[in-house]
């Protein structure tokens, strides 16, 4: 499912962080202006001001996040990996904001960068959460897997495979072994179908539907 389509998946999670993160910035004008019970001896800045920044704080989210590889496939990445480095990149990008507003003589309220930073950082959190829950979901039931054939036929090979089987959430299903040895051939390793030779491997593969080896 996704594993075919996953540039498309990716593509997606980026808009909708992006939809997220412009949420989290209205929110945080509106939290700081409208909810707080906190003065603004400057007055309330117009909306339509911070409409504009947004757009411009949510194009530097989405490029600091980029330059840390969070919009390319982390199926066998942790968890809590993945949030750190989104913690890391909202840091990042709360101060490029608070320097830029250094320039603009203080014009965004230093307290809408912290509410931006901690909202989108939950935002984002929770968004991850949530696919990485959907995947999971979906791997169980054996969907969005991607196929495997292991070069090899000795203990670390079958070691591969078992961890890959060991660990459905990775969404990797083995489809057997390539042999170094043809005599090998049709026969099975430890469970594992032996789909042929080296010399044979590029067009087993193909029939195999082989996505990674």
């Amino acid at each position: 499912m996704f594993a075919k389509n996953r540039q498309i998946f990716l593509t997606a999670v980026f808009f909708l962080d992006a939809a997220l993160l412009y949420a989290a910035w209205i929110g945080a004008y509106a939290l700081r202006f409208y909810v707080l019970p906190v003065a603004a001896p400057l007055g309330v800045p117009p909306l339509s001001a911070y409409l504009w920044y947004g757009a411009v704080v949510v194009l530097i989210s989405l490029l600091v996040l980029r330059t840390l590889r969070l919009y390319r496939s982390r199926r066998t990445s942790r968890l809590g990996a993945e949030l750190t480095a989104i913690a890391q990149g909202m840091t990042i990008v709360m101060a490029l904001t608070a320097l830029g507003s250094f320039f603009l003589r203080g014009e965004l309220a230093r307290s809408v960068l912290l509410l931006f930073a901690v909202a989108g950082t939950g935002a984002l959190w929770l968004h991850r959460l949530l696919i990485r829950l959907s995947l999971r979901l979906l791997r169980r039931q054996g969907r969005n897997l991607r196929h495997v054939v292991i070069v090899g036929t000795g203990p670390l090979a079958l070691a591969v495979a078992r961890k890959m089987k060991e660990n459905p959430d990775f969404g990797f299903e083995v489809k057997g072994l390539v042999s170094p040895r043809a005599a090998e051939s049709e026969t099975t390793v430890g469970g594992i179908p032996v789909l042929g030779g080296v010399a044979d491997f590029p067009a087993l593969a193909e029939r195999a539907g082989a996505e990674l080896v």
